[in-house]
């Protein structure tokens, strides 16, 4: 949530469905103060305001999606001496653009169909380790929607963790289908 004026906490409280008294229960500001500030009466101390942001911005967290909802939970993933020939005919079959790549229960990088052809353009390559990227962003299954949309502008995959464990992976795909 972006508060770019002090007056936009009506439009924001209202979006969220709460009314001035459950905000004033929530961030501990009293109804009336609330009513001043959005009635443009008043203008809140530093602290009202943090308060009064913090709830709400609390409130829009509850209301998102999470990695673990969203996630897809079956993970396709190589290993890096993997032949590519085999890896393509895998993402094929499974209609996936990307997987990750892994060793001895740790992920070392993603493959993708980018890689890939990045790679053969360059000369001959015959297996996952001669063409695949950085390892993708680990995230904890709680982390929002808006958060893992912000990442995947700028990563093709996002896998998702419980506990130390890689349990899920997220694409755009997966966004776009939790909207």
């Amino acid at each position: 949530m972006i508060l770019n004026r002090i007056s936009d906490i009506k439009k924001i409280r209202k979006k969220l469905g709460l009314t001035q008294k459950e905000l004033a229960e929530k961030s501990g500001v009293s109804q009336s103060l609330i009513a001043k500030i959005e009635s443009g009466a008043t203008e809140p101390t530093y602290s009202k305001a943090v308060k009064l942001i913090e709830t709400l911005e609390l409130e829009q967290s509850k209301n998102q999606l999470n990695a673990g909802e969203i996630m897809t939970k079956r993970v396709i993933k190589c290993s890096p001496k993997d032949k590519v020939k085999r890896i393509v005919e895998i993402m094929q079959k499974e209609k996936i653009s990307q997987m990750p790549v892994f060793e001895e229960h740790k992920c070392v990088g993603i493959i993708s169909e980018s890689s890939i052809l990045k790679a053969k353009l360059k000369g001959e390559v015959k297996t996952v380790d001669e063409c695949m990227d950085e390892t993708p962003p680990i995230v904890n299954k709680n982390t929002n929607i808006k958060m893992i949309s912000e990442m995947l502008e700028y990563s093709q995959i996002i896998l998702v963790a419980d506990k130390g464990s890689i349990v899920g992976v997220i694409t755009k795909s997966d966004v776009i289908r939790g909207i």
